[in-house]
Order: C-alpha cells, then sequence, then structure tokens
C-alpha cells in the first residue's frame, strides 16, 4: 500500500531588536516594545539553519491509496493540496518555550488562539495538558525500556531558586 505524508519540521528566525527610551519603566513595556518592532518591514531577520539535534520533524497528514481512491482522487492532487496553503489552514502550532540553563518554560501565545475561543480551546487545551502532564511524569520516573530498544531519560529537575522579576 502507498502513502501520501505531509511532514512538518520547525525553523526559526531571529533577530536582534535594540530597544531605548526614557518612557520604559519595566522589562514587560521593553518586551512589547520589541515584539512591536518586530513586525517593521525594515527589521532584518535572519533563518537559522534546520538542527537535526534539538528538532525532529513530524508527520502532519497521512493519506492512503485507498483513502485516495474512496474519494476520488489522484496522487497528484494530494501531492499538489500538501504543498498548498489551504492544506495548512487547520492545523496550528502552540510554541512552549524552554530555558535548559535554568529550567524554565513559558507557552508563548499564538494570534490564531482567538479563532479557536471557546469550545474548541478548552478540548485542545485539554488534551495538550494530558500531553505535557504524560512528559511530566516520564521526567520524574525510573528509566524504563520504551519499546525493548530505546531508553527513556528522564528530565532532570531544577533545583528551587529565588524568583526574581520575570519578562513573562
Amino acid at each position: 500500500m502507498k502513502y501520501y505524508a505531509k511532514v512538518v519540521r520547525l525553523r526559526l528566525e531571529v533577530a536582534c531588536v535594540e530597544i531605548e527610551g526614557d518612557d520604559i519603566k519595566t522589562g514587560q513595556e521593553a518586551a512589547d516594545r520589541a515584539l512591536d518592532a518586530a513586525t517593521a518591514d525594515d527589521l532584518s531577520w535572519r533563518m537559522l539553519p534546520y538542527d537535526t539535534e534539538a528538532y525532529a520533524p513530524h508527520v502532519e497528514m497521512l493519506v492512503s491509496d485507498p483513502d485516495l481512491s474512496e474519494a476520488g482522487e489522484t496522487a497528484t492532487v494530494i501531492r499538489r493540496w500538501m504543498r498548498s496553503p489551504e492544506s495548512s489552514n487547520q492545523d496550528r502550532y502552540l510554541v512552549l518555550h524552554a530555558d535548559l540553563e535554568t529550567g524554565e518554560g513559558r507557552t508563548i501565545l499564538q494570534p490564531w488562539l482567538s479563532e479557536a475561543a471557546g469550545l474548541p480551546l478548552a478540548d485542545l487545551c485539554g488534551e495538550w495538558m494530558d500531553d505535557l502532564a504524560d512528559l511530566s511524569e516520564m521526567a520524574v520516573e525510573a528509566p524504563r525500556p520504551s519499546n525493548g530498544s530505546a531508553i527513556i531519560i528522564p528530565f532532570p529537575r531544577p533545583a528551587p531558586r529565588n524568583e526574581g522579576p520575570s519578562l513573562s
């Protein structure tokens, strides 16, 4: 049987933004101003190379030949559709930021969340929380074989420290 898969991988863009002003009183005000500047047309963004050691691609969509036949479509049509912007309209990503040095993490909210408000967003959050709870449990359990050929290594928990001011 033949399958057609739409595979997605994460790449990052970075820009360095200088924020200056006597009217800036807090880190949050500076961060807000940096985000405003990030939408400027003249800001120089740089695409970082794909990092195979940090990020893995994932299959976003999978269609089999029988599925295509049942839908009355062809392989050419599905390949073209998978590469089109329309095929990505229903798939969105929530970004979780991790600082591995400090052990701190936060959620970077995205504009599309306003489209999913109400019950759809509650459903999504429930599924994300289940996955994160499973990940958290793996982090504190002893290593165990997962499929006979790989070992799950728990993530170290950072030592408690004094909480200072935060930009988030």
